[in-house]
């Protein structure tokens, strides 16, 4: 029998949802959503980047000050070159930018700097985290935005949290059901096998 309440999750997932929640409270659009999370993966990739030049070199207690000033800096950098060239883009994200700053020191900070600088999780890893948080931006993103016209609660960060809360919970009634299958499965090829 498999116990809900048994499950822990694991780092990187408690990790990406603290990530994602200032993302998901103002992505309430798919091109928004989309936008914001090409912006933090681009933030997280240049802080991750640096974080591996020079995070060992660092002493512990002023990594995570880099990482701030590193994510800041770049969302800062962002902001000024949409503004520039993709003025269309700036107007989408306006006033969200700094989010994304707050959502890549989070994540990097949790990953590289934070952690032990010898031995940063493999990138790899960083590189899925950073695609299922798009993925999951941009389906919440894409879901408010249908159902908008429904519902004002869509439009709201509440939203969005509950959208999220949904999609968690589906998502973990399927894991469960899979593990049972496959359990269901493997004893049954144990009954042929004797």
């Amino acid at each position: 029998m498999h116990d809900l309440h048994a499950r822990r999750p694991t780092p990187s997932g408690v990790l990406l949802l603290l990530t994602l929640a200032p993302l998901v409270a103002v992505a309430d659009s798919t091109l928004e959503a989309l936008g914001l999370g090409i912006a933090a993966v681009g933030v997280l990739a240049i802080i991750r980047g640096i974080s591996v030049l020079v995070g060992s070199r660092l002493p512990e207690d002023v990594r995570f000050g880099v990482a701030a000033v590193l994510a800041a800096a770049t969302v800062a950098v962002l902001d000024r070159a949409t503004a520039a060239f993709l003025p269309d883009v700036h107007a989408l994200l306006a006033g969200n930018l700094p989010l994304v700053a707050a959502s890549s020191l989070v994540l990097a900070g949790g990953l590289s700097f934070v952690g032990d600088a010898q031995a940063p999780p493999p990138l790899a890893a960083e590189l899925q985290m950073a695609c299922v948080g798009v993925a999951v931006l941009v389906a919440l993103g894409a879901v408010r935005e249908w159902l908008e016209p429904m519902t004002q609660l869509a439009t709201r960060p509440a939203g969005a949290f509950l959208l999220l809360g949904l999609g968690l919970a589906a998502f973990n009634a399927w894991h469960v059901r899979r593990a049972s299958l496959v359990g269901a499965d493997a004893g049954s090829r144990k009954e042929a096998q004797s």
